[in-house]
């Protein structure tokens, strides 16, 4: 035998215990009996293995059917008494005949389900008639023949419509008959069931009816060929029902292989879809955030991994059913229902937050982003993403407390006027916002109230303060959330302080040594890093604003100490240069040559000049710039007390910006001036004559200052060489200007003298 045929007569044992195992509407067998018989006339394939003989002392063999045979053959019970109906049909492999298999019905099995109607129909059906309308009735059934009377009244009924189930009453009769209408060969053909007129269809009976006729049919219309009872003085009717079968099979044939393809293309698009479900369960599995999807009611149809690590929950408990609100705290379930039906409404929410809850009743904030799930129009349930979003609220709070930080910072760093009590006050304030304080060196307002503390302590011996010296000791933060923790070498505060839960202590370092020890106390948390980093850094400003505030301090004091000793140098020197112009007036009362009088008495107006600028100095807040304005005006008026008899006859106007100067070009300048001013004052207006003395001092647009001396005079010779010349006060200012004021000098002898200075400013 071919091995395909050995693999096809497995299927058949497998496909025969299935079809043994059947039962139609109650507990009964179908098939009493299923057998394969090969054409050599041995039968390989019994349902009954304990028996393999063929029935009525036969031999297998009798059971074949010629090959040029019909492939459906109609065989009648071998002995009389039997209660089977038989059922045989050739089997042909890839064309060739290769047996027959036959198979027995409970003749009895089938009567008494289709006629009692099963448990919830008791005698529904009274008899079930194979009827033909232009041929004699066949009862089916091993029951009495139907009443002739009654078979003339269903031989009235005209039935109408397609195939399928109908229920008909007859002309006159109460009894309702339900048909199953079927067509063979072009030929109608009805099951009959004649029903009482007692019946009443429930919501169960017609369907088990149907149910119960639609199988019936199958079994007489179906692949393994035609129910029937032989009756040899009917030869042409069997033979038109073989031609009939035959076409109905080719007909079920071609149906079976349209529903196989049927099967295949569903079977394709269910893997298709399983396929597109791993890919989505895959991607939701890789996603950080729980992703899940529930029904109308909230109850979870998907979660992927993410949420039962996230939740906690197992994935039987999740296939025993769980609802969305159970991972929602419930006081804020009702808020979370009221989402859930709005937006399956179709209303268009923003993402919500909520706080979670897990499996083991711990909370989280979570922040829910979800769609409805539509089909057919009709909102089904709800796909959505939990985000637990605890890291980036306590990132904001971080942010937050870190804005505050730096806000006092820098409120720190602009207590600059400060006195170093406040500052300390301020950073202890800021430190115990909202909170109890301890320190070792400064007690807030707060804590001394608390403690009923009236002196603040000063100085305390390290190896005697407990943990207050710990941080001290061992040059780190202490951190103590258990204060009443068995240790009492590490104890002690003073006495009347307010009790003490918990506490930090941080040392504050400048280089390698402690300089400071903060505590903070009582807080209703416990204390972490994220304190001593706060305190730390609080501190450590503070501590850097007292170091700037005692630097600036000494600095001020230092500036303090050279201003006074400077206005006391400008104070020395000024009176020394007023001694040497005394000495020199004295000097010159002594001598009568009028030259050397004149050259003592420049040289008076020189050391005055420098004297002045001293003196202003010295009077002056600033002890570096000089105001350039009373400067000149101060040095003006002394030469004009000194060489104008008559202060009426010659002007002396100025034209001066607000320049300030240092002392290296200020002294320059004044001694230009008295030079230019000087030789104005004698020589320019002979004879007592009136005229104008113009000093102008500006700034120019780049920054470069010009000094300009004008007179309306009898002017200089024109023999008089500015560069060569003999005269002492001209070569002195050619030397200011050019030398020590690194400046340009030019001289203008029209309508009188004009010198022009220009020279850059020095920084």
């Amino acid at each position: 035998m071919e091995y395909g045929l050995r693999f096809s007569l497995i299927d058949i044992q497998r496909r025969f215990a299935r079809l043994q195992g059947e039962t139609l509407l109650g507990n009964d067998r179908i098939y009493t009996r299923i057998v394969f018989i090969e054409r050599s006339g041995k039968c390989l394939v019994d349902s009954q293995a304990t028996d393999i003989k063929a029935p009525g002392n036969k031999d297998w063999q009798s059971f074949l059917a010629p090959e040029s045979s019909e492939p459906v053959i109609l065989v009648e019970p071998l002995e009389p008494d039997l209660a089977d109906v038989m059922i045989s049909t050739p089997f042909y492999f890839k064309g060739t005949y290769a047996g027959q298999i036959v198979a027995w019905v409970s003749n009895d099995t089938l009567c008494n389900h289709l006629i009692a109607g099963g448990p919830e129909a008791s005698n529904l059906v009274l008899q079930i008639i194979l009827w033909r309308p232009d041929k004699p009735f066949l009862n089916i059934c091993k029951y009495p023949e139907p009443v002739p009377a009654m078979l003339s009244d269903l031989g009235q009924v005209k039935i109408e419509g397609t195939q399928g189930i109908v229920v008909v009453q007859p002309p006159g009769r109460e009894d309702k008959i339900i048909a199953l209408w079927v067509s063979i060969k072009d030929t109608p053909f009805y099951l009959l069931g004649v029903l009482p007129a007692s019946t009443v269809f429930g919501p169960i009976a017609p369907w088990r009816l149907m149910v119960a006729l639609g199988s019936l049919a199958l079994l007489l219309l179906g692949g393994m060929g035609i129910l029937y009872r032989a009756d040899t003085r009917n030869l042409a009717l069997q033979a038109r029902l073989v031609e009939a079968a035959k076409r109905e099979r080719e007909l079920i044939e071609d149906q079976n292989r349209q529903l196989e393809a049927e099967i295949v293309e569903r079977k394709l698009t269910e893997r298709g879809l399983r396929e597109s479900e791993q890919k989505y369960r895959e991607l939701a599995d890789l996603l950080p955030q729980s992703v899940f999807e529930c029904d109308v009611w909230g109850t979870l149809t998907f979660a992927n991994r993410e949420s039962f690590k996230t939740f906690g929950y197992s994935q039987e408990e999740f296939d025993q059913g769980l609802n969305l609100l159970q991972m929602i705290v419930p006081a804020e379930q009702d808020r979370a229902r009221r989402n859930l039906r709005q937006i399956l409404a179709g209303k268009h929410l923003t993402a919500g937050q909520f706080t979670a809850i897990r499996k083991n009743g711990s909370t989280f904030p979570i922040k829910v982003y979800s769609n409805p799930i539509i089909k057919g129009n009709q909102p089904v349930g709800l796909r959505g993403i939990l985000i637990d979003i605890s890291e980036r609220i306590q990132a904001e709070e971080l942010l937050k407390l870190n804005e505050s930080r730096l806000e006092v910072l820098l409120q720190v760093n602009q207590m600059t006027e400060a006195r170093l009590p406040e500052i300390t006050e301020f950073a202890m304030e800021e430190a115990i916002r909202d909170k109890s304080i301890l320190t070792m060196h400064a007690w807030p307002k707060n804590a001394i109230q608390a403690c009923r503390i009236e002196d603040k302590p000063q100085v305390y011996p390290v190896e005697t303060t407990g943990l207050w010296g710990e941080a001290v000791r061992q040059r780190r933060p202490i951190i103590t959330n258990d204060y009443s923790a068995p240790n009492l070498w590490e104890k002690g505060y003073p006495e009347g302080h307010v009790e003490i839960r918990r506490q930090i202590n941080v040392p504050i370092f400048d280089g390698k040594q402690v300089v400071l020890v903060a505590g903070v106390g009582n807080k209703t948390l416990d204390y972490d890093e994220s304190d001593v980093r706060q305190l730390t850094l609080l501190m450590e400003g503070m501590w850097r604003i007292i170091q700037r505030k005692r630097a600036q301090e000494q600095i001020q004091a230092s500036l303090q100490e050279k201003e006074v000793l400077l206005k006391e140098i400008h104070h020395r020197v000024k009176n020394n240069l007023q001694i040497i112009c005394s000495l020199l007036k004295l000097q010159a009362g002594y001598i009568d040559d009028s030259k050397i009088q004149a050259v003592i008495q420049d040289s008076q107006n020189r050391i005055r000049i420098m004297a002045l600028v001293h003196e202003l100095l010295y009077q002056s807040p600033d002890l570096a710039m000089i105001n350039l304005m009373s400067y000149i005006k101060t040095l003006v008026g002394a030469l004009s007390r000194t060489y104008l008899a008559d202060p009426g006859g010659i002007a002396l106007k100025l034209a001066v910006d607000d320049i300030r100067l240092g002392i290296d070009t200020a002294i320059p300048c004044g001694l230009i001036i008295n030079e230019l001013v000087s030789n104005s004052l004698k020589y320019a207006f002979p004879d007592k004559r009136q005229g104008v003395i113009q000093i102008n001092f500006h700034a120019k647009p780049d920054q470069d200052l010009e000094l300009v001396v004008r007179d309306n005079g009898v002017g200089l010779p024109e023999t008089l060489d500015l560069r060569n010349g003999n005269s002492l006060g001209l070569r002195l200012v050619k030397i200011l200007a050019e030398d020590q004021l690194q400046g340009k000098i030019s001289l203008n002898r029209t309508k009188g003298t004009e010198f022009i200075i220009e020279f850059a400013v020095k920084h």
